[in-house]
């Protein structure tokens, strides 16, 4: 895991197996944790809203969807571009919702 940085908003970047073992956590820990998908669009709007930076500042995970937002961030790893193109996350997230018959 490392940070990066877009539109002046800090966020984790997690690979697809970083982001599953923090779910994989969250659920052992049988608490309420906020998992958000991020957007270009809402980076956009969080930029001139201190609210809404302060909020997406303040989430447990923040998952990108935009491939825009790893190459704004400098990240150009072929793997993380693909997983973020491809909704790898939201995928393995569901798939593992399912398997362990759980509700979100």
């Amino acid at each position: 895991m490392r940070k990066m940085e877009v539109l002046g908003i800090t966020m984790q970047d997690l690979t697809l197996r970083e982001s599953m073992k923090k779910v994989e956590q969250f659920l052992k820990e049988r608490k309420v944790c906020t998992i958000a998908l991020i957007t270009m669009k809402g980076l956009i709007i969080a930029q001139d809203s201190p609210a809404i930076k302060d909020w997406m500042s303040s989430l447990d995970m923040t998952v990108p969807i935009d491939a825009d937002i790893l190459r704004a961030a400098d990240i150009h790893h072929h793997s993380r571009i693909n997983d973020v193109e491809d909704d790898a996350f939201i995928v393995e997230f569901l798939k593992k919702m399912v398997r362990q018959k759980k509700t979100i």
